[in-house]
């Protein structure tokens, strides 16, 4: 499904620059790789502040359907074992409920847990853009649905598994408001995956504090990942599941 309907395939001896081209005639290609550029630049001056607003752009860029599959394909790995991961904790736990994708983008990971699962599924994103994309393509999903928004997100919905592959914010304070938004949205004894890079970097104090605000307890931590990139290389990022109502304290030591 993700190589037929999205072009999220896997990629041996290719770089982005192969599949994806640049070039200076005006159209969603040159934009990708402008707000690219500035993304880049920005990380190497560590502006934090211009790195979120042109991410931002740069994800609208990624929307378009002659970018989303290329760039994609170099994180298919991490996405298909953040899948795998939700669909095999859902069928072993028996978890029959709602659904949620947070940083669903055009909705292609929601898209895989409905189908799998076979329950309502919701993607939220703060991309209008992306969002619209996802909606033009699965109109034909009767179980899912896709919302522009974030967390905290203001809503009386609950859901029994909460799925947020690399949406966690890296700032202390950021991170902080969206576990506790996470923790608001589970219902009791739901479960929340939450992939990120920014879980090793975490100081383990002020994360405790944090998970006991939003009411949630430490499950385990994984990695997820593989060969991936453009070329492929091994990557990981670190994986760490909450039960909503759990009281097991996160571990001193993640990475043991």
């Amino acid at each position: 499904m993700l190589t037929e309907e999205w072009g999220i395939a896997f990629c041996s001896d290719k770089t982005l620059e192969d599949l994806l081209p640049r070039t200076e005639i005006p159209g969603p290609i040159a934009d990708y790789w402008f707000a690219h550029d500035q993304v880049a630049e920005a990380l190497k001056r560590n502006a934090i502040a211009s790195v979120d607003q042109l991410t931002a752009i740069l994800h609208n860029a990624l929307a378009d359907p002659a970018v989303l599959g290329p760039v994609t394909s170099s994180r298919r790995a991490l996405i298909l074992d953040g899948i795998a991961l939700a669909i095999g904790l859902a069928e072993r736990l028996g978890l029959n409920g709602p659904v949620l994708d947070v940083g669903c983008h055009a909705g292609f990971v929601t898209q895989s847990l409905a189908r799998e699962l076979g329950r309502d599924t919701v993607g939220i994103d703060p991309s209008t853009r992306a969002v619209e994309e996802g909606r033009r393509r699965l109109t034909v999903e009767p179980n899912l649905r896709l919302l522009v928004g974030g967390i905290p997100w203001d809503t009386a919905e609950r859901f029994e598994l909460v799925l947020a592959i690399d949406s966690m914010p890296d700032e202390p304070t950021e991170m902080g408001q969206f576990l506790r938004g996470i923790g608001a949205v589970l219902s009791p004894g739901g479960i929340a995956i939450v992939v990120s890079m920014h879980w090793i970097g975490a100081t383990v104090e002020r994360l405790r504090v944090h998970l006991k605000a939003a009411q949630l307890g430490f499950a385990y931590a994984d990695v997820v990942g593989g060969y991936m990139g453009l070329p492929p290389s091994f990557e990981t990022e670190g994986v760490v599941v909450f039960i909503k109502g759990g009281n097991q304290k996160y571990p001193n030591i993640l990475v043991a």
